[in-house]
């Protein structure tokens, strides 16, 4: 198991103050920039604090130290770091971050973007979203049951943005990286609230929107 988690307000609320979604010039933007890497830091290491506290193996990498992008697109990322984790039975822990581009300076990479890369690299068998709400909506704010190659254009119109501060896009850029990313997974985007949601999805008792858009 890898995790993954988000950073909202930790992160979402900088970049967007500091104006560096789009890289990094400015004296201003620099101190955006560490700012923003410093707050989602601590997110992390409260999140991973409760992970102890439940005496999972957990570990943490941090995206900046592995990853590296090129006007936006991930270009290297240390990988065999978090295999190694995961054949010692530990579960890696990252989280979206700032990270250096070749070309930008730097950019917010977010989680969506990880998750994604990471299961196409590593082989995963599923891919999990937690959200919290229970799948991707249309226009008329029904759920999706499912996504796939026969209905991906159409929905892809209907799928509106996040209704929270978010910079990375949302449900939508979730299913673009999925787009991007796709390999032999299938993804299930559920909602984290609802109670052992996150258990039976682990146990094989899917729930939420699937998206599989597999090759052939």
């Amino acid at each position: 198991m890898i995790i993954v988690h988000g950073v909202g307000a930790y992160g979402h609320k900088l970049v967007k103050e500091y104006n560096i979604k789009e890289g990094v010039a400015t004296p201003l933007q620099y101190e955006g920039f560490h700012k923003t890497h410093e707050s989602v830091l601590s997110l992390n290491k409260e999140i991973m604090q409760i992970f102890a506290d439940k005496n999972l193996p957990v570990e943490t990498i941090i995206p900046i130290d592995i990853f590296l992008t090129k006007n936006k697109e991930i270009i290297n990322a240390d990988v065999e770091k978090i295999r190694n984790f995961v054949q010692q039975d530990k579960i890696p822990v990252l989280f979206g971050d700032m990270v250096i581009d070749q070309e930008l300076t730097a950019i917010p990479l977010s989680g969506d973007d990880i998750s994604c890369y990471l299961a196409k690299q590593l082989n995963a068998n599923i891919l999990f979203f937690g959200s919290d709400v229970d799948g991707i909506y249309d226009q008329n704010k029904k759920m999706i049951p499912e996504i796939n190659k026969q209905n991906l254009v159409q929905y892809t119109a209907a799928i509106g943005k996040s209704r929270h501060n978010d910079v990375t896009g949302g449900m939508r850029n979730k299913l673009e990286k999925v787009q991007q990313y796709k390999k032999d997974y299938n993804v299930y985007v559920f909602n984290l609230n609802k109670e052992k949601a996150l258990y039976k999805n682990l146990v094989g008792e899917y729930n939420g929107t699937k998206i599989d858009l597999r090759e052939e």
